[in-house]
């Protein structure tokens, strides 16, 4: 709207609801949408930047996996990238999402360069139980009670799978299978450290 908003940030983990939410903001307001992955930013030059914005003049721009923009010619390329449309495109409306807030680049946040920082948490129990309490309340597997860290898409999906007659508890113990191992191979690499020397 006239005199609100012109770029937002949606941050928190994947499955939250920062895609769906742009989606439905976007019908809301009765505007166009284009999505962009952030990291295809990198091999775009501004001509084609500024080709895009005049060509599909969206009402709302996405940019999606803003933290995983590198810093140095990328992340500089972003930035001037929303600078431009705040110029040719004064009515665009930009959404920024990302996963992980200690790997953005805080350039972009200075100034005038993000009106908006609106967070996505992982679903509470109260939440969970809204989801998918009523559709696993007759599951011999404890599921509900091994649904913690889960998020809502996933939650989605469990919900889904038992509606269909489909194992439920099977699904949940793959996701939090691989939700382990994700968490074992972050841990692993924040541990690495070339200086470090092997003990004797």
């Amino acid at each position: 709207e006239p005199g609100g908003p012109q770029s937002l940030l949606f941050l928190g983990p994947a499955g939250t609801g920062k895609t769906l939410t742009t989606q439905v903001l976007a019908q809301q307001m009765g505007r166009s949408l284009l999505r962009i992955d952030a990291t295809a930013l990198k091999e775009m030059g501004l001509k084609e930047m500024e080709f895009l914005l005049r060509f599909f003049a969206p009402g709302v721009l996405a940019v999606e996996d803003f933290d995983r923009v590198p810093e140095g010619q990328g992340s500089a390329r972003l930035l001037l990238l929303l600078e431009r449309i705040r110029r040719i495109t004064p009515g665009t409306l930009v959404i920024l999402s990302a996963n992980d807030a200690t790997k953005i680049d805080y350039a972009a946040l200075r100034g005038e360069r993000i009106d908006w920082i609106t967070e996505f948490d992982l679903p509470d129990a109260e939440e969970r139980q809204e989801l998918i309490g009523p559709v696993l309340a007759n599951l011999d597997w404890p599921v509900r009670e091994h649904c913690e860290g889960l998020c809502h898409a996933n939650l989605v999906r469990i919900a889904k799978c038992a509606r269909a007659g489909g194992n439920a508890a099977q699904v949940v113990k793959a996701m939090l299978r691989l939700q382990e191992l994700s968490e074992k191979s972050k841990e692993a690499e924040k541990g690495t450290n070339p200086d470090t020397k092997p003990a004797a």
